[in-house]
């Protein structure tokens, strides 16, 4: 009895410093942004306000999230963690608000993060790692992996956020703007189309920097590794976003917004990321089916041998989907398309941060037409070459 006494008191007392570590980042998040600035325009999360509704009556509703590593749910070690004896990523408190406000809804919540990607990645994967779950309602989060002084990242991110918002089952868009504590972001870059779509956005990336600039809290406490929030903050992410909910909640915005035509041309159109179990015509030569990677087994692997990988491929745009690692092991391996040499993608990621998913785009066309591929590992010591995919658009 008196062993359970203890058990309990424990959890009494974690659970009360939990709760004040709670407390402290919604505190923090208060003090750096008011409500007009996190909510300028309430009609703008009139879609969001809707599934809110549906909610609130007993609906059944799916909610997904896309992003990268930070979405998926790392955490690092940061130097004020010691108030938080659980370490939860912004999903769980994201999706903690949803089950709270509303325990009478029945609740699918789909995580499609995936470490390293950024939305050129993201657009072609959206299909089959999110939109097949028929969502409500998508959070979009990749402005610390995208890289805004690329031109192809707008035109990405944009043709991301409209397939997601042409879904066949219409779910409301949130953005989600995450940075480095260093500053970096591609938040003005996504702001730009979150504006022009009229979408919720919720920026992280003001609160980090005005709670670092205002000495208010250290960047080592908000992220021990520069790019992943900590335990804090994460806490800081998800008051954030619990107060934007609450906002919407409250203000209860109604209206349709009809979806702008894009800024430019849509590049990428009915987008699909190809493997090993999708039926298209190929002859693996050297390659070995599988990949050791969790989320693209589908793959193939070479590791000797000289006869080279060939796809007939239709698209009108095409990227390679590939793995570099750090095990000193890969070699580079040259692409072809129509007999032509487009591209040598190096699988070696010396010093890097770990086996890296990395997704290069080597064709841009305005034509749909059956393209022949060939990947030929190039002669050397080092054979292993893993191809995860295709990315393709048509």
């Amino acid at each position: 009895m008196r062993g359970l006494f203890l058990l309990l008191s424990l959890i009494l007392i974690c659970s009360a410093v939990r709760g004040r570590a709670e407390t402290e980042a919604e505190a923090a998040v208060r003090r750096v942004i008011t409500d007009a600035e996190l909510l300028p325009s309430p009609e703008n999360a009139s879609a969001l306000a809707a599934v809110m509704r549906r909610a609130e009556a007993g609906e059944a509703i799916t909610i997904a999230l896309i992003g990268g590593s930070i979405t998926m749910g790392t955490v690092s070690v940061g130097t004020q963690d010691a108030a938080y004896p659980k370490r939860e990523s912004y999903s769980a408190y994201f999706e903690s608000w949803w089950r709270e406000r509303f325990p009478q809804a029945k609740f699918t919540f789909v995580n499609a993060g995936i470490g390293g990607t950024d939305s050129y990645l993201g657009v072609h994967r959206i299909q089959k790692d999110v939109l097949k779950y028929d969502p409500d309602l998508i959070l979009i989060e990749f402005s610390v992996n995208d890289d805004g002084r690329l031109p192809m990242t707008p035109v990405s991110y944009e043709s991301l956020v409209r397939r997601a918002l042409e879904a066949q089952s219409r779910p409301a868009v949130m953005l989600l703007f995450m940075a480095q504590t260093s500053g970096a972001t591609a938040e003005p870059v996504h702001r730009r189309i979150g504006e022009k779509y009229r979408l919720p956005m919720v920026p992280l990336h003001t609160v980090f920097a005005r709670l670092i600039q205002g000495d208010i809290l250290p960047a080592k406490a908000l992220s021990g590794d520069v790019v992943h929030p900590s335990a804090l903050g994460h806490a800081v992410t998800g008051a954030l976003l619990a107060r934007y909910l609450d906002l919407v909640q409250k203000t209860a915005p109604t209206g349709v917004q009809e979806m702008p035509l894009p800024q430019a041309q849509d590049k990428y159109q009915h987008p699909d990321l190809l493997s090993g179990k999708d039926g298209f015509a190929f002859d693996a030569g050297s390659f070995r089916a599988g990949s050791d990677n969790e989320f693209y087994r589908d793959g193939w692997t070479h590791l000797a041998g000289d006869a080279p990988f060939t796809a007939e491929i239709e698209c009108r745009t095409l990227g390679i989907l590939y793995l570099r690692t750090i095990d000193n092991l890969s070699g580079k391996c040259e692409v072809l398309v129509d007999g032509k040499a487009v591209a040598t993608l190096d699988g070696d990621f010396p010093n890097g941060w770990g086996r890296a998913i990395t997704a290069q785009e080597i064709l841009a066309d305005d034509t749909v037409k059956t393209r022949h591929v060939e990947l030929r590992v190039q002669p050397g010591e080092k054979q292993q070459w893993i191809l995860l995919g295709f990315l393709v658009s048509k």
